[in-house]
């Protein structure tokens, strides 16, 4: 997948998430009643909890877009329950209206706020170099994110770890670094900078190198 052609699609699934979403939920809800759905709205609900108990135990689909994608659908959803609330008259319900539409405020004031600041943020959550690698017959992606602005001193690469499993679309998250450049001696624009994972004494370690100018750096995986 090109990253790179893609840097703007979280500005907009961000935009489309606070902004978008909050609004159509408030349409729908109006013409399409969650006392006639409830059964399909749980099948809903349960297809979401269990992305994400995976998705906390570090197993994910492939790249990133999917699973923010599903989580955008997950805040539709909850918007769409948190305004059919809004007619009941149970107590109970009547207190999750109120701090469920208190969080929809939030998010429809920090989604205005986004316009103009997102595309700033989002920098952190789009990969903006992707490292192929193999190792003991197993295959692994490396995701770059920087956060790097004119104001900062430093800049911050975190990179994400995936070992991809063959002829599947999902992958599992084994390791998440932050490393920054003016505290290690590796060169991150090098364009032949590499990510291998190595088998040392029976423990796994991630090798970071930029052979631009031979500095190498090694990380211990934990699991």
């Amino acid at each position: 997948m090109n990253y790179g052609s893609l840097m703007n699609f979280t500005y907009f699934l961000y935009l489309i998430t606070f902004l978008g979403f909050p609004t159509l939920a408030y349409t729908v809800h109006r013409y399409i009643h969650v006392e006639r759905f409830v059964k399909y709205l749980k099948f809903v609900a349960l297809l979401f909890l269990v992305h994400n108990v995976f998705y906390y135990f570090d197993y994910s689909f492939r790249g990133d877009y999917v699973d923010y994608i599903i989580f955008s659908l997950e805040y539709f959803y909850f918007s769409y329950l948190v305004l059919s609330l809004s007619k009941s008259k149970i107590g109970m319900y009547k207190v999750l209206n109120f701090f469920g539409s208190l969080i929809l405020i939030i998010g429809f004031v920090q989604g205005v706020i986004g316009i103009l600041l997102f595309t700033v943020i989002s920098q952190d959550l789009e990969a903006d170099k992707v490292i192929e690698s193999s190792s003991l017959n197993k295959t692994y992606e490396s995701r770059r994110y920087s956060l790097g602005f004119a104001t900062l001193i430093d800049t911050r690469y975190t990179f994400e770890t995936y070992r991809q499993f063959q002829l599947s679309p999902f992958e599992e998250k084994i390791n998440e670094i932050d490393l920054f450049s003016l505290k290690s001696d590796l060169d991150f624009e090098d364009k032949n900078f590499k990510v291998d994972l190595k088998l040392i004494n029976n423990k796994q370690f991630i090798e970071f190198s930029s052979p631009n100018n031979q500095k190498k750096e090694l990380i211990k995986i934990v699991f």
